[in-house]
């Protein structure tokens, strides 16, 4: 063993003496390999902005077209439309369109990104050398 001068063990010169490159491994772990294209299009695609859109604008479309239709109810009979009710239900509107369109996009681009993900599922096993 070796000992320093006050009669200690120095690990650090057994565990110099002793190493050696060892990996523990579980046969059971899949790994794989990816690229960094991979990687950057899983980024790009997880931040998307179409879900961010259309949940604002679903609440906004809804809350305003409600807003309005319970405003349009309440005018008597004989009252025309007037300008902030026409307001609240276009913005309404728009806004709902607007969440059915980003929804669309939404969808699209989450199915793409689990499309990469089985790509780089697919690729060819190779076996590493023992």
């Amino acid at each position: 063993m070796s000992n320093d001068p006050n009669g200690n063990i120095n690990l650090e010169t057994i565990n110099a003496s002793l190493a050696q490159p060892i990996i523990h491994y579980d046969p059971q772990r899949v790994d794989y390999a990816v690229s960094e294209q991979d990687i950057n299009a899983l980024q790009n695609s997880n931040s998307s902005i179409w879900k961010d859109v259309f949940l604002s604008s679903v609440s906004l479309g809804i809350a305003t077209l409600v807003n309005g239709i319970v405003a349009w109810q309440e005018l008597e009979t004989n009252k025309p439309l007037n300008l902030n009710i026409f307001i609240n239900l276009l913005v309404g509107c728009v806004c709902l369109i607007l969440s059915i369109i980003s929804l669309i996009v939404w969808l699209k681009n989450n199915n793409s990104s689990a499309a990469l993900v089985e790509a780089i599922k697919s690729k060819p096993a190779f076996k590493l050398p023992s």
